[in-house]
């Protein structure tokens, strides 16, 4: 179901597009082509992962979602951390789940960020759905020794919640602090340093009112410094093939 609202929203924009300038962009024919062959895009990323180097120990972070996340030169902002950004625009948590044994688990990192949802709520997603989505990746991660942090939602601006509901997003905040704190994990609280008195995202946070600004970008780069610090400071058990308990060093 969550494919057909995925595959629904493309073909509208394009019809939009269509009705607007005239004949179907090939980018959207290429999108729908794509959601075709290869809904989840396990294409994306599968050189890059064939050509990751080993983790050999190091402290590596994959992190998976949409849009924002994206965006996001992780590379520049944390040049000293093995961060891995396996996220894509537009995708919905349904696709990340279907990427995650490829672009997450196959990585063999030490702890993954998902940061997804806000595509979903786009797609008009159920919100069962969307938590079911996140809470099966992070039970995978969970049974595969590796840590979890979740992102919350970004605000939006006055104008683009006429779109996607500032309510829906704190109530996904909401079960995201809830799953953490019953089920293990961190839950990185973006939306606090985003959002102005009247709960909206400011200007000078945002280009369009719902993705970050490099001011906004940068906003989040402390308590995402902070948030991965303290995962590591987290004990963890590795289970080796026979299931025997063996603590990491």
């Amino acid at each position: 179901m969550q494919n057909v609202f995925v595959l629904l929203s493309i073909v509208l924009l394009c019809a939009v597009s269509f009705a607007q300038q005239g004949p179907a962009p090939a980018e959207c024919e290429s999108q729908l082509k794509q959601l075709r062959t290869d809904y989840a895009n396990l294409a994306r990323f599968h050189d890059a992962n064939a050509q990751l180097p080993p983790t050999k120990g190091d402290k590596r972070v994959v992190f998976l979602g949409d849009t924002t996340l994206a965006a996001w030169d992780l590379a520049k902002y944390f040049p000293e951390e093995k961060f891995v950004n396996r996220a894509i625009e537009g995708q919905t948590t349904a696709q990340m789940l279907l990427r995650f044994h490829d672009d997450v688990l196959q990585l063999q990192p030490r702890a993954v960020f998902l940061g997804g949802g806000m595509a979903d709520l786009e797609a008009g997603i159920s919100f069962g759905q969307t938590q079911d989505n996140l809470a099966v990746m992070m039970q995978l991660a969970k049974v595969n020794n590796i840590r979890v942090l979740i992102g919350s939602l970004l605000p939006v601006s006055r104008e683009a919640d006429k779109r996607i509901s500032s309510d829906r997003i704190r109530e996904f905040d909401r079960w995201a602090i809830a799953y953490t704190k019953e089920h293990g994990g961190a839950y990185v609280d973006f939306w606090s340093l985003l959002c102005d008195e009247k709960m909206f995202m400011p200007p000078q946070f945002s280009t369009d009112g719902m993705h970050p600004s490099e001011a906004g970008y940068k906003a989040l780069v402390p308590v995402l410094k902070r948030k991965v610090d303290e995962v590591w400071a987290q004990p963890l058990g590795r289970a080796t093939v026979k299931g025997e308990y063996r603590p990491e060093p």
